[in-house]
């Protein structure tokens, strides 16, 4: 959820067997700070990289921790007002708005 982990891209690495590699990588230009973890079918834990100040995985982790508290909302529950002055992210009604990180 980028609402709540802002300033970075992600990526997937896929692999025929059905693992994969998730990037979460910081927008920065200088030294930007990433976290990788590998998917494989099959297994419950799974290792975590974390590179740079920022630690993304963590932040990554916190925002689904938020997602389930939410009650796991689809993305027809959110919605995004965009003005001259501003950008809102909102769930279920523009009332209900994200806040920044």
């Amino acid at each position: 959820m980028t609402a709540l982990v802002p300033g970075i891209r992600t990526h997937l690495d896929l692999s025929q067997d059905g693992s994969c590699r998730v990037w979460a990588i910081e927008k920065e230009p200088d030294d930007p700070a990433w976290a990788a973890v590998d998917f494989v079918p099959g297994q419950n834990d799974f290792t975590v990289l974390q590179y740079g100040s920022r630690h993304l995985w963590d932040e990554i982790e916190a925002a689904h921790g938020t997602w389930v508290r939410w009650g796991q909302p689809g993305w027809e529950r959110f919605g995004l007002t965009v003005t001259a002055e501003e950008q809102r992210i909102w769930l279920d009604r523009p009332a209900e708005v994200i806040p920044a990180q």
